[in-house]
């Protein structure tokens, strides 16, 4: 009888490893892929849009003339603020003296708006204002609409609508944003509107860009400082954390997930960057060998799923 209970005892345990290495086994083969799936964190690659901005002080320029009393009197107006008068057209007149104010020339926006400033700021001497002189300038605007005047004080000014300009500096890690007659936007207080790199001077340790405008806005005649943002350019392609990338062999890439569930690398090339995203191209793009011969390289299709952190 003690024979055959140490025989049970023994098939038992037998058994006991049996069950515990299939257990064992299974736990391997199927819990264990899908712990380290649950902790592997990944993303789904989608089609996205990145700007290319700079936030800067720009000061704004035309081709303006003030005009003044000849003569005391009170004061009829017959234009307003911000209107586009034809040549002839009549703007004031001062009584009882009679004396009219009529536009000389055709195109140009009449404004009651002045700071002083207006020999300062020309098309003629903004290639050479300086950053320093003009951030020592006291600039704001004073209206000049009033009952009656004096001789000798302003009354208002004509501004050329055709062409203005805007004048700002930047640092020198930022002027590859821009290229003299490219177009940029920028983001002024009534809305946005376009303009081009008319020209970038060297400012010694910075630049000064020149923004030329040929489009209506409502306040241009006003503007003189503004803060602003400049939209140099604006991409598509298939956004991904920059924390996905990372590089193997000099090439930058992300791991793609396959239906196995490997990880593969798969190159990829950047459009443009910011802090934490980037543009990449989708599909394919061409790279440069060193023969110089123009190679097709297959990249990220959009859906893709992604390692998010790469670089951990």
């Amino acid at each position: 009888m003690a024979k055959e209970s140490r025989k049970k005892k023994i098939r038992i345990s037998l058994l006991t490893l049996l069950i515990a290495g299939i257990l064992v086994l299974w736990a391997v083969i199927y819990v264990r892929p899908v712990v380290e799936d649950a902790l592997t964190q990944t993303e789904v690659v989608e089609y996205g849009t990145m700007q290319v901005t700079d936030d800067v002080t720009c000061y704004f320029i035309r081709s303006e003339e003030v005009f003044y009393a000849s003569a005391g009197g009170t004061l009829q107006y017959y234009a307003e603020e911000g209107e586009l008068i034809r040549k002839g057209g009549k703007i004031l007149e001062i009584l009882p003296a009679g004396v009219s104010y009529r536009a000389e020339g055709s195109g140009c926006l009449v404004s009651y708006y002045i700071d002083s400033y207006e020999g300062s700021f020309t098309p003629e001497t903004m290639a050479t204002l300086e950053r320093s002189q003009v951030e020592s300038m006291e600039l704001s605007m004073r209206e000049l609409t009033r009952e009656s005047t004096t001789e000798g004080e302003a009354l208002y000014k004509l501004v050329q609508n055709d062409r203005w300009y805007g004048v700002f500096w930047t640092d020198a890690e930022n002027i590859v944003k821009y290229t003299v007659g490219s177009s940029v936007d920028v983001e002024l207080p009534l809305g946005t509107i376009t303009g081009s790199i008319y020209e970038i001077l060297d400012a010694g340790d910075e630049w000064k860009v020149i923004l030329e405008f040929d489009r209506h806005y409502q306040e241009m005649a006003r503007l003189r400082k503004q803060e602003l943002r400049v939209i140099s350019a604006d991409y598509d392609g298939l956004m991904v954390r920059n924390v996905s990338i990372t590089s193997q062999e000099d090439r930058a890439g992300v791991f793609v997930k396959t239906i196995s569930g490997e990880f593969v690398f798969t190159p990829v090339k950047i459009i443009a960057s910011d802090g934490e995203y980037s543009l990449v191209a989708a599909s394919y793009y061409y790279e440069q060998t060193e023969e110089g011969e123009s190679v097709r390289v297959d990249t990220l299709e959009v859906y893709d799923e992604i390692l998010t952190d790469a670089q951990s």
